[in-house]
């Protein structure tokens, strides 16, 4: 079943508040590439509403913000349908970052994978007590592109600006691809990690 995405408008003196939910509580609100594309797109339509001040992204319930991406349908994708459910993802967080009000994750339940790129993605992230977050996708083999696309962003807008960029805690051997690379094109990127981000693994802590 792929989520629905819903989107409500709440009409106040100071400006409008639009709220998008991801509904899709039976499976934790999880997301396909079809979701995906549907959450980019109600993004994308909220960019051109001049009376907007503020968008809520939710999700259904209180199981889960964003449960991640959806498993069954990544278990059966080759590998050019992978890149493509990986740009669905990005497309999302750039549609996020591109709009010109904040943007506010509300999270509760669980927000797993894919969903705390999501919520990453975001101005502001409000939790509630019982919140939960887990990252398992290096577990099952799939790598993590949080990190990634974070650092992507920043080195494009340093080009971009001439400016220096400096990226701590760097964790991901595409990070570090990404850094060398810039630092060979020139552009003033720098970068460090810590001790237990190369000596530590889960059986350790």
């Amino acid at each position: 079943m792929t989520a629905r995405i819903v989107t409500t408008l709440d009409d106040r003196p100071e400006g409008r508040v639009a709220r998008i939910t991801v509904s899709n509580p039976a499976k934790l609100n999880v997301l396909n590439a079809a979701a995906m594309a549907a959450l980019a797109a109600a993004l994308q339509v909220l960019a051109g509403d001049h009376r907007l001040r503020v968008v809520v992204l939710a999700g259904d319930g209180e199981r889960a913000f964003i449960g991640g991406a959806d498993i069954a349908e990544m278990a059966a994708l080759d590998r050019d349908g992978a890149r493509e459910i990986i740009a669905a993802l990005h497309g999302v967080c750039d549609a996020i970052r591109s709009l010109p009000v904040p943007v506010v994750a509300r999270l509760q339940g669980w927000t797993i994978g894919a969903g705390l790129l999501i919520a990453a993605a975001c101005d502001l992230r409000v939790a509630a007590g019982g919140a939960l977050f887990a990252m398992p996708d290096v577990r099952m083999g799939i790598p993590s592109a949080a990190e990634e696309v974070m650092v992507a962003r920043d080195i494009v807008l340093a080009d971009y600006t001439g400016g220096h960029l400096h990226v701590a805690h760097v964790s991901t051997k595409g990070s570090l691809h990404m850094i060398r690379d810039a630092k060979k094109r020139g552009l003033r990127v720098t970068c460090e990690v810590t001790p237990h981000h190369f000596a530590l693994t889960d059986k350790e802590l």
